[in-house]
């Protein structure tokens, strides 16, 4: 466990992408009934990979995300982080949905991630912790743990984000996590978008913001 990390949570049987719902824990809000709701990604969300071939950097965008996840207490959502299992969150990041900029770029990055037999990019989150220290203008920062799936292989790994209340009922959170290609056996083609073979080194970035929407009664 990290040092420097306190007040551990453990939520199982969760598919999601980075944590988004660790935002939901950092509302100071008064102790109620417990009401049940929905947790849904906005429009705009932004998920990307960038990455280098010989001396030109690439970036790839998602173009379709889409997701929804239950958070168990609506009125105390820091509460439901406390308790294992109250809050879960699905999203679906389609491998062929990325767009680097150009048609043959795309087919190499969708080949080199094998979209065919593994056409989804996913996460597991096992645990999320907030880490010590003040927020700094609102932001806070979280430790998460989680197992994704890249081109059929799982990896457990561990990544900080940023996390922040925007709005009423609303939550946005941000984060990157470097990777390399070998651990989940991806190998990039040798012409790899018409130039030097790219590194692999790869760079998974997002920018995602949620909304709590209805409440259970």
């Amino acid at each position: 466990m990290h040092p420097a990390l306190h007040k551990s949570v453990n939520v199982s049987n969760v598919v999601g992408l980075l944590s988004l719902i660790t935002l939901l824990f950092i509302s100071s809000l008064t102790n109620a009934q417990t009401i049940p709701g929905t947790i849904a990604i906005d429009d705009g969300a932004k998920i990307w990979i960038e990455g280098t071939a010989g001396p030109v950097n690439f970036r790839c965008e998602a173009q379709e995300i889409s997701g929804s996840g239950i958070i168990n207490n609506t009125i105390n959502p820091k509460a439901s982080v406390q308790d294992s299992g109250k809050v879960r969150i699905s999203v679906s990041l389609p491998v062929t949905s990325l767009d680097c900029g150009k048609d043959a770029m795309n087919a190499d990055m969708y080949n080199a991630l094998k979209a065919e037999q593994h056409p989804q990019i996913s996460y597991k989150l096992l645990e999320a912790t907030l880490t010590d220290g003040e927020p700094s203008n609102g932001w806070l920062n979280i430790y998460t743990q989680g197992v994704m799936e890249i081109a059929g292989v799982r990896d457990t790994t561990e990544i900080s984000i940023r996390g922040k209340v925007i709005g009423e009922q609303q939550f946005r959170v941000t984060g990157d996590k470097k990777i390399h290609m070998d651990t989940y056996d991806i190998e990039p083609p040798s012409k790899m978008f018409g130039l030097i073979r790219a590194s692999k080194k790869l760079r998974v970035l997002f920018d995602v913001t949620v909304t709590l929407q209805d409440k259970g009664q």
